[in-house]
């Protein structure tokens, strides 16, 4: 049985072009739902005391972000960093000598997601100051917030289109059925396949909603 058509998106959802989600990395597919993330929070923070003229505002921002993002997505580079450098020059009772670093680390973060940030940091770092030994063959550090096998089955999925949908219902109380929703992501579908594509999407979807909710605590 084929979905039938219960009622039109809305005309944002029709606009944007999410085929640009087939060219993103791991730090991209990490950019994009942290940053819709950090607007849901937002909205959460004040949406008990906030009027329909904030929440319309707030929703043509979050919007207009998520446009921007589709055109120009951020591919290499997270938004956040667990890792930061301290500036030597605001220590002057410490003595730091050339060769030495002092980093403030974000606990909250993920252990993956620290052990990432550090290796990128510790990459950098290397470029103006050699390493004193190369040990050949050694496995390369695992547990980052996205692995390769993750990247695969979220590059196929409608995760970003998920959230969009379920986060305007939120913030301009729309009452659409999750049958709905169905058909606008998956339309022409089988319905029982579309169901089913449903249900995995959204799982997927909260699991890394979990793993990238640390960052904004």
């Amino acid at each position: 049985m084929m979905i039938n058509k219960i009622m039109n998106p809305p005309d944002w959802y029709k606009n944007i072009d999410y085929s640009f989600t087939r060219g993103l990395d791991k730090a991209g597919w990490f950019n994009q739902i942290y940053i819709r993330l950090s607007h849901e929070y937002e909205f959460l923070k004040y949406k008990d005391d906030c009027d329909k003229t904030w929440a319309n505002n707030h929703w043509r921002a979050y919007l207009k972000t998520i446009e921007n993002i589709a055109i120009n997505p951020p591919l290499n580079t997270t938004t956040f960093n667990s890792i930061k450098e301290i500036n030597k020059s605001n220590l002057s009772k410490e003595k730091i000598s050339g060769d030495q670093r002092l980093l403030e680390i974000n606990l909250r973060a993920p252990d993956g997601v620290i052990i990432k940030n550090f290796k990128d940091w510790l990459n950098d770092q290397r470029s103006t100051f050699p390493r004193p030994v190369i040990h050949r063959g050694r496995k390369s550090l695992e547990g980052s917030l996205l692995t390769n096998k993750d990247l695969k089955s979220i590059a196929n999925s409608k995760i970003l289109e998920l959230f969009d949908l379920r986060y305007w219902k939120k913030v301009n109380k729309k009452n659409v059925s999750n049958e709905t929703l169905i058909e606008w992501i998956f339309h022409g579908h089988n319905f029982d396949d579309a169901k089913d594509k449903f249900k995995s999407t959204n799982k997927l979807l909260e699991r890394h909603i979990e793993n990238i909710e640390a960052f904004l605590y």
